[in-house]
């Protein structure tokens, strides 16, 4: 009895010592893959944003198209278009307008009511994580995407199309 008693203390004194450095080799895998992990949440963070801009974008040239559907001039349009998108649009001459004739339409006139008249605005977002120091180690190129909302309303007034601007 007192034999098995003292292997009992023998084998337990032997898994203490193995869990001990099972708990190193545990920390030390941890720390190799926990950066994985942290650039992974920070990517999908990072497409959560670019397609909050996109949004963004989408309601300022819907905003645009709807302003030109009043009437406006091309001018206007853009104005509009460019302060109601919370500053992504920080140049006139990334949003373009357009307007186009009604096929059903006799009249062969752009900017009667009843054509259509189109915004779209071009921008480009960059991808933050890592665009710079990481992938520049590694020698990649930044990550950036292109986005081109447009939006089609019907003209409700008649508008003055400045020259080159028919879809």
């Amino acid at each position: 009895m007192k034999l098995i008693a003292g292997g009992r203390a023998a084998l337990v004194h032997i898994m203490c010592r193995l869990s001990k450095r099972e708990r190193g080799q545990t920390l030390l895998e941890f720390a190799f893959v926990i950066p994985i992990i942290l650039v992974f949440l920070l990517l999908i963070a990072d497409f959560g944003i670019a397609l909050d801009r996109r949004e963004v974008l989408q309601h300022a040239v819907r905003e645009g198209a709807r302003y030109g559907s009043i009437g406006a001039d091309a001018d206007a349009i853009k104005q509009r278009t460019s302060a109601q998108s919370q500053g992504l649009l920080d140049n006139p001459a990334m949003v373009t307008v357009c307007y186009a004739d009604d096929p059903g339409d006799a009249e062969t006139t752009v900017g009667n009511p009843g054509d259509d008249v189109r915004v779209t605005a071009t921008f480009t977002y960059n991808f933050s994580l890592g665009s710079d120091e990481m992938l520049g180690f590694f020698s990649v190129n930044p990550v950036s995407i292109e986005m081109t909302p447009s939006a089609d309303m019907r003209l409700e007034n008649t508008a003055i199309v400045p020259p080159g601007a028919i879809c």
